[in-house]
């Protein structure tokens, strides 16, 4: 009686040892999980100068979809070329930190209309391309232009068309920022 007093004492010791919260801490959280990006600002200043293009997109609920009214503050010239940096936030944080922290995991991706072309000039640890700083150059572009920028978590980074900036079904990932900017306001009077 007293063997079996002592086994189920044991069993029970293992049973509730088994079933504590320790069980939690071991599994870790996803560190990891997709940022809610409210705001979008893409601040283009002209090589060798000080002019600015800034580009704003802000939703309360999210930039993922593409539906969003973009504001911009000032002409795009035609036959200039353009510095870029993208900066994008929430309400709580500044999310651009945590793309630069995890740059492997993140890429943008542009699509431009014809008179746009758009280079990536930041890379990751590995050599490939991440978006938050671009050059953009401009040509013979007339209104309405518009450039798509899509950012997308977790693509396949070593698909030729990730590396050329294509976004295409090899590259995978999730798309967690779809803004449409309809470039409306072009100086086309700029000479070459």
């Amino acid at each position: 009686m007293k063997k079996t007093l002592l086994l189920l004492l044991g069993l029970a010791t293992l049973f509730f040892a088994s079933c504590s919260d320790d069980d939690e801490k071991s599994v870790p959280k996803n560190v990891n999980e997709e940022e809610l990006i409210t705001n979008f600002v893409l601040t283009l200043t002209e090589e060798g100068g000080t002019d600015q293009v800034i580009f704003t997109a802000t939703s309360d609920q999210g930039l993922e979809d593409g539906a969003v009214n973009v504001v911009q503050s000032a002409p795009l010239k035609a036959n200039m070329v353009y510095f870029g940096v993208i900066t994008l936030s929430n309400t709580d944080e500044n999310v651009t930190e945590e793309i630069q922290d995890e740059d492997d995991e993140h890429q943008f991706f542009f699509a431009p209309t014809d008179g746009i072309s758009v280079f990536y000039t930041d890379m990751d640890e590995d050599g490939n391309p991440v978006g938050l700083e671009i050059t953009i150059s401009t040509s013979q572009i007339v209104a309405p232009a518009s450039l798509n920028v899509k950012l997308v978590h977790e693509p396949n980074k070593n698909t030729d068309s990730a590396k050329a900036g294509i976004l295409d079904e090899s590259v995978g990932g999730k798309t967690e920022l779809n803004v449409d900017l309809n470039i409306t306001d072009i100086d086309e009077n700029i000479a070459i």
